[in-house]
């Protein structure tokens, strides 16, 4: 699924000072190029992440997120993410990323993805719960 190497991205350094709802431009960006199977080691399945302007500008009514699957295409490496409040945003160019996401540095999430249906259901029986609760819990003690 995920063979190529990717070319180099922008993304937020995980040793900086996250603050929930600043912009990503206010943090400190590195240049990392992402390993051989086209996944940044920030940006892969399982990883949390908090949204930063503009999403939070009432555009979407979750405030985190969760990488649950990575695709890789012929324009590039994409994420699939999953919001709080169950809404898939489906495919984002690991390049868009970091405009709007920063990446949690918490425990990964462990899910496998199989199909979209699977995948509501799964957030229907609350399996992703304690993984937003942590997020959040995160970001409050900020």
């Amino acid at each position: 699924m995920i063979s190529s190497p990717q070319s180099a991205i922008n993304i937020p350094d995980p040793n900086d000072k996250i603050r929930h709802r600043q912009p990503v431009g206010n943090h400190q960006q590195k240049t990392n190029t992402a390993p051989d199977n086209g996944v940044s080691q920030y940006w892969q399945p399982g990883t949390l992440l908090s949204m930063c302007l503009p999403m939070t500008k009432g555009q979407w009514a979750g405030e985190y997120g969760l990488i649950y699957a990575m695709s890789r295409e012929e324009s590039g490496c994409y994420a699939a993410i999953l919001l709080e409040n169950g809404d898939d945003l489906g495919l984002i160019h690991l390049d868009m990323l970091p405009v709007y996401f920063v990446p949690l540095p918490i425990a990964a999430a462990r899910y496998t993805y199989s199909s979209s249906g699977q995948l509501l259901l799964d957030f229907d029986e609350g399996h992703f719960d304690t993984h937003f609760m942590a997020a959040a819990t995160y970001v409050d003690g900020l």
